[in-house]
């Protein structure tokens, strides 16, 4: 099965009111915030705007919210989709779930998609630019949720002819995604 691409490029590290006022931050994509203190830097969360919000107006919230909880310096790096050409929402939020259920253990601030997340398409996320701490390449097919689990969706695409879909409800030991089959394609795109 051919992963489908979404390529990220990510600025260099912005101070958090400088990413504020930035015309990078002006837009819809993705942002990765990290903290300088004590000399050393670490990665804090993922997160992304879509639709009607922007990049600046997130940072604001958080700024506003938890953010202020934090010592040290705040740095941003904004994420801008390049690849695929056309940028929808989904693309957006199918790369920020990938990037925080693959490196959950970096993102402190980041618990919703941690232990699992909804998708109907599988997407090789590939990270460029000033990357800090993110993988290079994230393969959703390389998830073991997606490849360990014998009625994992690739086993169920290549054994059944009827499509399947991810429900985002992990299993009562949070371990595994629940798997359901759909009577019909267009499920695939609808969210219940």
């Amino acid at each position: 099965m051919r992963d489908k691409i979404i390529r990220i490029s990510w600025s260099n590290p912005l101070f958090l009111d400088d990413a504020i006022l930035s015309n990078l931050s002006n837009t819809q994509g993705l942002y990765y915030i990290s903290r300088i203190f004590g000399g050393k830097e670490t990665s804090l969360y993922v997160g992304i705007a879509t639709q009607n919000n922007t990049i600046s107006k997130r940072l604001k919230s958080h700024k506003k919210h938890w953010l202020k909880l934090y010592r040290g310096k705040i740095r941003v790096r904004i994420g801008r989709v390049v690849y695929p050409n056309e940028v929808t929402k989904s693309i957006i939020e199918h790369a920020e779930s990938a990037i925080v259920f693959e490196q959950s253990d970096i993102f402190y601030e980041n618990t919703c998609k941690a232990k699992s997340y909804t998708y109907t398409d599988l997407y090789c996320i590939e990270n460029e630019g000033d990357i800090f701490e993110l993988k290079p390449k994230i393969r959703m097919h390389e998830h073991p949720e997606y490849n360990d689990n014998p009625n994992s969706l690739i086993n169920r695409w290549r054994n059944d002819p009827c499509p399947v879909r991810i429900t985002g409800e992990p299993n009562p030991d949070g371990s595994k995604l629940e798997i359901k089959k759909v009577d019909n394609i267009e499920d695939l795109f609808n969210k219940k």
